[in-house]
């Protein structure tokens, strides 16, 4: 009987964290910052230029390996 009783204290411990942890913060709407949408907009403005980075970044790396793909076949 214990092992049944600690069984569905572990499931109901997961169960609680998916639901009130887990779930919202895969929305953006994290409980322990205040949501996505209340944030500071200084901090918004920072997270945008930084995706922004991040994206011309991967671009250029894209560029990159697409021309040392094209000197490895030419040369």
């Amino acid at each position: 009987m214990d092992t049944v009783l600690l069984a569905a204290v572990a499931a109901a411990s997961l169960a609680a964290t998916w639901f009130f942890c887990m779930r919202p913060m895969r929305r953006g709407r994290c409980p322990m910052n205040g949501g996505a949408g209340n944030g500071d907009p200084e901090l918004r403005r920072q997270i945008a230029e930084l995706q922004d980075e991040i994206h011309m970044l991967r671009a250029q790396d894209a560029l990159a390996e697409d021309g040392s793909a094209r000197r490895d076949r030419d040369g």
